[in-house]
């Protein structure tokens, strides 16, 4: 699952948050190198609790970023997640694909 959200301090700026169940593992640090650039951190484990199981996560977090909060303005028009019109022009094969 892949998440936007703003920054709650002054900048505003967004960021996006990636998480998966562990034994995704591999595919998390395969998205991780792709985007570790603009990350701050390294994957971490996660933990919670879904139907009385608990169940085991790696996610990882982008640092909030001006270009990050263009894409988050095109998907989250007044805060509600929406599709763009011209989303076939945004996505790529590749970026179906994930």
């Amino acid at each position: 699952m892949g998440l936007a959200s703003k920054d709650s301090k002054a900048s505003g700026t967004a960021r996006i948050g990636f998480k998966q169940s562990a034994d995704r593992a591999g595919y998390v640090l395969f998205v991780y190198n792709l985007l570790s650039h603009y990350c701050g951190s390294l994957p971490q484990l996660s933990t919670g609790v879904r139907s009385n199981n608990k169940y085991y996560g790696l996610q990882f977090f982008t640092r909030s970023m001006p270009c990050i909060t263009e894409i988050y303005n095109l998907f989250y028009p007044q805060g509600v997640k929406t599709v763009p019109v011209d989303i076939y022009n945004l996505l790529t094969p590749i970026c179906l694909a994930h």
